[in-house]
């Protein structure tokens, strides 16, 4: 196994511990706020550190293709503009390390 397939574990680990929410919740098809934003963090953070491709990413997830590139650039969006989000990537890429 290579670090690059632990490493969405550990992006997916991080983002639930920095919004409070478990694994499980992170993976689940929860639309809860807090939920789901972690989830669309682990998922643009798997697409900027990894090499999955948008279908692995999917995969991964249990998402589809297009579903993945929509939160990519919404999180993206949101990186620009919202301070809580950026403070959150900040704390998840800094666990990471």
């Amino acid at each position: 196994m290579s670090e690059f397939d632990k490493l969405p574990g550990a992006i997916i680990t991080a983002a639930a511990e920095v919004y409070g929410v478990s694994v499980e919740d992170v993976m689940s098809d929860s639309r809860k706020r807090s939920i789901a934003e972690a989830r669309q963090m682990a998922m643009f953070l798997c697409h900027e550190k990894t090499l999955l491709d948008i279908t692995d990413i999917g995969i991964v997830f249990g998402r589809k293709h297009p579903t993945v590139i929509h939160t990519i650039r919404k999180v993206e969006g949101m990186l620009e503009f919202d301070r809580l989000t950026k403070r959150n990537y900040e704390l998840i890429t800094e666990r990471l390390k």
